[in-house]
């Protein structure tokens, strides 16, 4: 699966050399694969393209974390939030690394303001009549959402 997918967003690449958003996928890919370094520059092109790009900044922060370079992590998350302050993702992996340094105030502060965000999201979207899925859409995501911070409370309790 990951192949493929990797061979056509290199093939989008090859026929759109400016597609900030393939080079950003196509870290993704390598950074699930474990391949960190491969994963940081396709982020650094899609930076390189679009420096306004957050979801890159904050990718290059994944990865970070991911090698247990958790002050890195953090730098990038916050450069990821002045670029889009609106946006629930670096609020929420911020609020992981602040649990996993045990800073349960920052950590409570960020995970609010990222479900906070996330809440006025799904709201916009509602207001703008883009909900196909009706009701069961956003209380599905309730629900993930939440067992997704269960899972993660666990797991930190765990390897504590």
């Amino acid at each position: 699966m990951y192949h493929e997918a990797r061979e056509l967003l290199l093939n989008v690449i090859q026929q759109q050399p400016e597609d900030t958003e393939a080079y950003n996928k196509l870290g993704v890919i390598m950074a699930q694969q474990g391949q960190y370094e491969q994963a940081e520059r396709f982020f650094q092109k899609a930076l390189e393209l679009d420096p306004g790009n957050s979801s890159a900044v904050s990718n290059i922060g994944n990865v970070y974390y991911e090698t247990g370079d958790l002050d890195e992590a953090e730098k990038y998350y916050k450069a990821a939030l002045r670029i889009d302050p609106d946006n629930p993702l670096p609020y929420n992996n911020l609020a992981v690394i602040y649990k996993k340094k045990q800073k349960i105030d920052l950590f409570v502060r960020y995970y609010k303001k990222s479900l906070n965000l996330e809440h006025r999201k799904e709201l916009a979207v509602k207001r703008r009549g883009q909900h196909d899925t009706g009701r069961k859409f956003g209380l599905y995501r309730i629900i993930m959402c939440l067992a997704g911070i269960i899972l993660l409370l666990v797991i930190f309790t765990y390897f504590k």
